[in-house]
């Protein structure tokens, strides 16, 4: 399962497997994921006006996943661009 805490104040589950949305909680405000509790498998989010502890169904367990910032990726695209170039230019 991966949870998603969105800017709109909503809680969602979302299955790996199936692609499965369900919608947790909502009426909250912008919301950010806070940190992990691996000692009781929960996580805490916070709301503008409020904190919150999620606890998972038993046999879930959080993991995290680095993703690269859009402007990380375009970076690298015109690094990788101008290296093309420059080969170019350069076996004539």
């Amino acid at each position: 399962m991966l949870f998603d805490n969105t800017n709109f104040g909503e809680l969602w589950e979302v299955s790996l497997n199936d692609s499965t949305q369900t919608l947790i909680a909502s009426g909250g405000s912008r919301g950010d994921l806070v940190a992990y509790d691996t000692s009781n498998n929960t996580a805490i989010l916070s709301q503008t006006d409020s904190m919150l502890r999620l606890s998972l169904p038993a046999g879930s367990s959080f993991s995290t996943t680095n993703v690269p910032e859009p402007g990380t990726l375009a970076l690298m695209g015109f690094g990788l661009l101008g290296l093309a170039r420059v080969r170019r230019i350069t076996s004539r």
